[in-house]
């Protein structure tokens, strides 16, 4: 299984202490995505993964999801699987999801806006996105349950998005995962 992992691009985020720079900034955010979905054909990979804040919010502007869709289209070879995170949660009506190009998103773009188990290369992707911004719970925690469904000595992937709970480290209502979350799963 190949995989190309990253997250927090925050795509729209505002750069307000950067003045007339904001907006270079927002663009090289974007010319950076295109360099790592060219890398992810390049390698072949079986799935380029986003583990939550692809936008910087659920209100960036249409523009900005736009032109994100329009980017994913020129990779129809490359399987992209978006987790939604603390900052572009799947909270109803109002979430970036739910509009176009993501509400229906073409046939290569996998929007994970529930929990589940979905096969993938052989293996397994466990999903457990974020449905608000802020909150208590380990969200790792549903990675388990989806771990114990599946066949028994498949490869299992997670993907999940918060913060570390590192004590003194992070704030007790930003999704805190456990250190040991991904033994905990039985993940590989």
């Amino acid at each position: 299984m190949r995989l190309l992992h990253s997250a927090d691009w925050q795509l729209g985020c505002p750069f307000r202490s950067f003045g007339d720079r904001a907006p270079r900034l927002r663009a090289q955010r974007l010319a950076t995505l295109r360099r790592a979905l060219e890398l992810a054909r390049r390698e072949r990979v079986d799935a380029f993964l986003v583990a939550g804040d692809l936008f910087d919010d659920n209100q960036v502007a249409p523009a900005v999801v736009q032109e994100t869709g329009r980017l994913f289209a020129e990779f129809p070879d490359v399987s992209v699987w978006l987790l939604p995170g603390n900052h572009d949660p799947a909270c109803g009506p109002g979430s970036v999801w739910s509009r176009p190009p993501f509400s229906p998103p073409p046939g290569h773009v996998h929007v994970l806006t529930q929990a589940g188990a979905v096969p993938l290369a052989g293996g397994w992707l466990l999903a457990s996105p974020l449905l608000q911004k802020r909150s208590p719970h380990d969200p790792s925690l549903a990675l388990r349950e989806l771990a114990a469904g599946v066949p028994p000595g498949s490869i299992k992937v997670g993907i999940t998005h918060g913060a570390l709970a590192i004590a003194d480290k992070h704030q007790p209502d930003d999704h805190p995962i456990a250190l040991d979350a991904a033994t905990r799963a039985g993940l590989d």
